[in-house]
């Protein structure tokens, strides 16, 4: 156990400031790319740590990339449906 709390103490002593700035870059990264801010509030609460900072630039790209395939998907879908009714045999008009 004192072993732990040296080592955390030598972490903050080293590098909190570097994971702190992390930490703050993440979240801000993840509030750009439109979550909610309700839940961008609640992952500010998680505990700072060494690789929080990534883990938080991580999830922001995961939503940029998903929020893009989503768009490319319904781009994609929004043609086929085109095509499909293009291509649909028509019948012919009748007179009355």
């Amino acid at each position: 156990m004192l072993r732990d709390l040296r080592r955390a103490s030598l972490i903050e002593a080293t590098a909190g400031a570097t994971i702190r700035r992390s930490f703050a870059d993440g979240l801000a990264a993840v509030g750009a790319v439109g979550l909610p801010p309700a839940l961008v509030e609640r992952l500010a609460e998680v505990p700072v740590e060494a690789r929080a900072g990534q883990r938080l630039h991580a999830l922001a790209v995961l939503v940029r990339t998903h929020d893009e395939l989503a768009g490319r998907v319904a781009a994609e879908a929004s043609e086929m449906r085109r095509r499909l009714l293009e291509s649909a045999p028509r019948r012919p008009k009748t007179r009355r």
